[in-house]
């Protein structure tokens, strides 16, 4: 807000008379001729977590993991931007599918800018693709209305911005099974007395499948 440094001025005005009957007035101010009262403009204050949003995927008939897998994620600041005040710039994020999501610890802004951020992502498993990108970039903006702070975070990828950033992974197959399907060919009967014929290469079997199953 606004704050008064120096609310009072005195000023002395010297009256004398010139001896030819004519009153001079005179003040004791400095060679601008002026009062000068000075006021002091300064911001309040205001905070921002930034927010990370895990998402696992696990593909249509898939299980997924049989246990919870873990993530962990590091606040990096660039340019010298302000770091959270109770040192929590490392978070981790436990599940089994979906999306969960956390917060880095709250940081201070004293005053307006764009603050910039990475988050990294750390943590891997066989059965899990990872999201493409393991740092992401996050801005803080940081804007003064009319002394009211407000910071907003966005991560911006493509035309798409959020105020969450998002990390994306999918479960996958390590070791698919293979099966074999076996086929047995026998006569049902056969008169006394009658050999059986050979059947060997006398008949073919095609096996098909139903759609998306594979062959």
């Amino acid at each position: 807000g606004v704050s008064i440094i120096a609310g009072t001025k005195t000023v002395n005005v010297i009256v004398t008379d010139d001896g030819e009957g004519n009153l001079i007035a005179n003040h004791d101010m400095d060679e601008t001729g002026k009062v000068k009262l000075h006021n002091q403009y300064t911001l309040g204050s205001t905070t921002a977590q930034i927010p990370v949003e895990k998402t696992l995927n696990v593909p249509a008939g898939l299980t997924g993991p049989d246990e919870d897998v873990t993530f962990t994620f590091t606040l990096a600041a660039k340019d010298n931007a302000p770091m959270p005040e109770d040192g929590k710039n490392v978070i981790t994020i436990s599940l089994q599918s979906g999306v969960e999501a956390d917060k880095f610890g709250i940081i201070k802004y004293t005053k307006p800018g764009t603050y910039k951020y990475t988050v990294t992502e750390s943590g891997s498993y066989d059965y899990i693709d990872n999201d493409a990108a393991s740092e992401k970039e996050v801005i803080v903006e940081v804007t003064d209305n009319n002394n009211e702070m407000t910071a907003v975070v966005k991560y911006t990828e493509g035309e798409t911005t959020s105020a969450k950033v998002p990390f994306t992974n999918t479960y996958k197959l390590v070791t698919p099974d293979d099966l074999s399907i076996p086929v047995e060919k026998e006569y049902t009967s056969n008169p006394e007395g009658i050999a059986k014929p050979s059947i060997i290469g006398a008949y073919k079997f095609t096996i098909s499948a139903a759609e998306g199953t594979p062959m």
